[in-house]
Formats: C-alpha cells, sequence, structure tokens
C-alpha cells in the first residue's frame, strides 16, 4: 500500500511541479518523487538521466543521499580483464556532461534538493519523438496504469500498433507508447497467464488419466520454467492411430485462443472415409525445434511407430523437422495448397480476380493441380 501511495504522490506533484525547474531547497515527499520531478524536468529540456551513486547512513544502513546526473556524464571504463581482446561494444554516449541534482534526506524524513547543476557540453535533443527514446523516457509502458489499459484493449482483439495508438491517445501528452513496448508487455502477461492456465490444464488432464489409462500427455518447459507447448491424446486416439496409421495429415494453421498458441492436430483417416483424431497440440511458436519436440512427443505416445506419409502445406520448419523425427516417411504436400500457389503464380492478376467465394478460388487451383497431374502422370501427391 506504501508503494502505491508513493507512486500516486509521485505523479501528483510531478503534475503540479510540471512546468518548475530544479532549485536548491525545494522539498519532496520521497525520493523517486524527486526522481520523476527531475526526470520531467530533462525531458521538457532534452536530455536523459540516470542515477549515479547513493549514500547509506552508518549506523541504519538506509540510503540518506542521491546523485542524478545526466546520462552523458562521466566516460564509459573498460574493464581490466579484456584488455587486449577484441570486444564488441555498444556505442559510447558519454561525454563527460557535468549536469547533476543531489537530494538529501531530512531529520524530518522529508528529502530536499541539495545540489544541482544544469550546464551541458552537448546539444540537447528538440524532436519530441526523439526524447521518447531517451533511456529514462521510454518506460512510461512499464506503469500499473499503462500495463492495466493494455490488457483491456488486448481482449478486446485489437494488434499491439493499434493498441499503441490508442493508448497514446488516451493518456497524457507525456507519455508514449510504442508497438514494441507493447509486444514486450503483452509476452510478459502470457508467460504470467500461461502459468496459470497450465496449472488448469495439468489438473484437467490427470482426472482424465484417472478415467483413461492410457491417456497421454506433455508439457514442453522453458530454462524460465514457463510452460511453451502441451501435446495429449486419449486411448480411443492412439487405438485408432494403430489400425489407420498410414497416412496423417498435420496442419498449424489454427490461432484464435487468447495466447496466439497455435493449435496443431494431427489428423487421420478411418475405413469408413471418417476423419479421425490421432493428438493435438498448443505451440508457442512454429519454429522448427518446437515441432521436433511435438513430433517426439506423438512419436513416444503412438509406441514409437512411425506414420507412412506425411501431409503438410509448405512450411520449411515442419519439413525440417519431418526429416528429423521421421527420416523414413513419405513427406507430401497438401493438394489445395498446392493449387492455390500455383494458380496464383500461373495467373498474373489472380490477386484481383473477384470471386463470388474463397470455394471457387479453391476450385480454380485445385484445376491446376489436376492438369499438372494429367500432364506429369501423377507426380503431385
Amino acid at each position: 500500500m506504501e508503494e502505491m501511495d508513493e507512486e500516486v504522490q509521485s505523479r501528483v506533484q510531478a503534475n503540479f511541479e510540471k512546468n518548475e525547474a530544479p532549485q536548491v531547497g525545494i522539498p519532496f515527499t520521497f525520493d523517486k518523487v524527486a526522481y520523476d520531478f527531475y526526470n520531467s524536468f530533462a525531458f521538457r529540456e532534452g536530455f536523459s538521466i540516470r542515477k549515479n551513486w547513493n549514500y547509506k547512513a552508518r549506523n541504519t544502513e538506509i540510503i540518506i543521499k542521491y546523485h542524478f546526473v545526466c546520462n552523458k556524464e562521466g566516460f564509459k571504463r573498460l574493464d581490466k580483464r579484456l584488455l587486449g581482446k577484441e570486444v564488441k561494444r555498444r556505442r559510447d554516449e558519454r561525454e563527460g556532461c557535468k549536469v547533476y541534482m543531489h537530494i538529501k534526506k531530512t531529520k524530518e524524513g522529508d528529502w530536499v534538493v541539495n545540489k544541482f547543476s544544469n550546464t551541458h557540453n552537448h546539444e540537447l535533443i528538440i524532436s519530441p519523438t526523439k526524447k521518447y527514446r531517451l533511456h529514462s523516457h521510454n518506460n512510461a509502458h512499464k506503469s500499473s496504469c499503462i500495463k492495466s489499459l493494455v490488457e483491456n484493449i488486448n481482449g478486446c482483439g485489437l494488434g499491439p500498433a493499434q493498441i499503441s495508438r490508442l493508448v497514446n491517445v488516451m493518456s497524457d501528452e507525456s507519455i508514449m507508447v510504442t508497438p514494441k513496448q507493447v509486444v514486450g508487455q503483452l509476452r510478459v502477461n502470457r508467460k504470467n497467464n500461461i502459468g496459470k492456465e497450465c496449472m488448469v490444464v495439468l489438473n484437467k488432464f490427470l482426472e482424465r488419466q484417472a478415467l483413461d489409462s492410457q491417456f497421454f500427455y506433455a508439457f514442453e518447459i522453458d530454462k524460465d520454467n514457463v510452460c511453451r507447448s502441451i501435446f495429449w491424446a486419449d486411448g480411443r486416439a492412439r487405438n485408432a492411430y494403430l489400425k489407420f496409421c498410414d497416412v496423417i495429415v498435420f496442419d498449424v494453421t489454427y490461432k484464435t485462443n487468447s495466447f496466439s498458441m497455435s493449435f496443431a492436430p494431427f489428423i487421420g483417416v478411418n475405413h469408413h472415409r471418417q476423419s479421425t483424431l490421432f493428438g493435438c497440440a498448443l505451440l508457442a511458436d512454429e519454429r522448427e525445434e518446437t515441432f521436433v519436440w511435438l513430433f517426439k512427443q506423438w512419436l513416444r505416445c503412438m509406441w514409437d511407430k512411425a506414420p507412412g506419409a506425411i501431409i503438410t502445406d509448405q512450411d520449411v520448419a515442419i519439413g525440417n523437422a519431418i526429416k528429423r523425427v521421421f527420416p523414413h516417411a513419405h513427406h507430401r504436400y497438401c493438394s489445395c495448397v498446392v493449387g492455390i500457389y500455383l494458380f496464383m503464380r500461373t495467373n498474373t492478376f489472380g490477386l484481383f480476380i473477384p470471386y463470388p467465394s474463397s470455394m471457387n478460388f479453391i476450385q480454380d487451383g485445385l484445376k491446376k493441380v489436376n492438369q499438372l497431374k494429367n500432364q506429369n502422370n501423377g507426380g503431385i501427391h
């Protein structure tokens, strides 16, 4: 509660003193209020700040002094252990600037500006867009207010670019959130939410396994112990695969869940020409290593019995994963996908022809495939 009160007071005092410049003797309730005040002044002037050092009381180990400086203060030091070695370093932006603001804690517990200098040895930034890119002014998206706003807007189904524009319009002029920052914030929320949802899914799987002894599931965990991908298959799917394992279809075109995880079903055909499910997965991404993990788990689930043929779309990562896990299986592309691709390549204006429905477009693509089959005696499958 104390941290929340501190944040609120920091915002209030920063707004009241929005147009003031630092002066010796100005009091502040908290050290964070002083930092926000100086950072707001730095934004108007066109430079960035950082905390250079602090001083603790000898007896209590409580911080009683802070020294805020311009981001271009001093010069970058080279580690002695790296002398004589070729090291890739970031661009050195420090120019020995002497600008600073020093605050100290009074006996009453408040903070007061003790020293202040505002003489720069470099040019200040005028463009507001460039100001927002400076280090100390590029963290508005980390505030609790902006985090909550981004999460609520994301629940409406908008993309990062649209979210950033809305946030910038709804917030005051001193805040600017970029689409990249929105993506980063949503990624953090996604990891936190997946951790909670993962436990719910695990409990459901355990309940299902108690009723079905052949129920199989697997979780992929990253280095931060966060769930990335999930695979599961019940006993009915596993037994069906033993009878109809000649050909399977693998597809990852579905991504409609709130976590933007790809839904990847394994589908086959039974003796009645009906679609049969051989397992499902939710994938964190569509990289080759993710598909390799999935195929290995699916093969372990199916008693290490590889399929005779696999039909997929034209995805390079899936193709490479199939070569690594199913080296003896025949990999074929879906005729529908190939047909659409060939139709768009052979028809110069294929993208602009108005079709009554997507089905007509697909049928025209399949006609191209049939024509090539007749010419090449079934070279495409």
